[in-house]
């Protein structure tokens, strides 16, 4: 089995849906954090200059979305044939484009401070609005294709994904802000109640985001 290091800050941010993973494929994995008095160092030795960083045996794949589908191709969490992985490559690139949106961007360096806003006002005007476009997306999908997942009965790297990313909205924003979202909220419930991702959530310490 090769060495895996997976190389983030200390919180749950882009890595979370990794490390995640890594728990529900039963692989284990070096969880490698840093903090911001290490970080130049760090980003100087990074593909792109940025985290999440996975190394296997020391050769590094940079990309969040490109760690996810290598693990899940690697440990049977991607789709059975190729029209099934470019339908979850669409919805994981249709996720990326909401963490680009204007106000969903934001929203974690208002929380952790770095941009000063009022965070109940910033979630309501700024985040609300495009969390409802998107979710409402992804609502769709579900609805349409009548699976508690979105490809398959089967879980995959995209539902860890998105459970990840959407229920960072009920816990940082607003108790209330799926309740439109049904079929979000299953999954959700599905994939966090998995055994190994259950036993992780309980286990982490709190962090800011």
């Amino acid at each position: 089995m090769p060495h895996y290091k997976l190389i983030y800050f200390d919180v749950r941010g882009r890595a979370e849906a990794i490390r995640q993973l890594f728990k529900l494929a039963k692989v284990d994995f070096e969880d490698s954090r840093i903090d911001m008095d290490t970080w130049a160092n760090v980003k100087e030795s990074t593909p792109f200059g940025q985290v999440p960083v996975l190394e296997v045996n020391g050769k590094q794949i940079a990309q969040t979305n490109a760690i996810l589908r290598y693990i899940g191709h690697e440990f049977g969490l991607a789709g059975s044939n190729k029209l099934e992985n470019a339908q979850i490559d669409a919805l994981a690139d249709l996720l990326m484009d909401a963490q680009a949106a204007d106000g969903l961007k934001q929203w974690p360096l208002v929380i952790l401070g770095a941009i000063k806003e009022d965070k109940v006002a910033f979630f309501k005007e700024k985040v609300r609005p495009q969390l409802h476009h998107y979710a409402g997306l992804y609502e769709k999908y579900l609805v349409e294709h009548g699976r508690p997942s979105f490809i398959l009965d089967n879980v995959t790297w995209v539902d860890v994904l998105a459970a990840e990313y959407f229920t960072r909205f009920a816990e940082f924003g607003e108790s209330d802000a799926l309740e439109a979202f049904p079929h979000i909220i299953a999954l959700i419930e599905r994939i966090h109640n998995l055994p190994e991702i259950k036993k992780h959530i309980q286990d982490r310490k709190p962090t800011a985001f």
